[in-house]
């Protein structure tokens, strides 16, 4: 099963190959700014609670 979400180094390649995609000579900062962003921003840790077996 696929997990739901996605880390930050998964976001972070995300980012990336969207910058890689842009043509050549249009302006990137929007998505630098989102990298720098995401790479700045704390982890949160949660825990999963299952559900209840029947």
């Amino acid at each position: 099963m696929s997990k739901p979400w996605k880390t930050k180094e998964e976001r972070m390649a995300e980012l990336e190959q969207i910058t890689n995609q842009l043509e050549e000579g249009r302006y990137t900062d929007c998505v630098d700014e989102l990298i720098i962003k995401v790479g700045e921003a704390p982890t949160k840790k949660f825990r999963v609670l299952e559900p209840a077996a029947r």
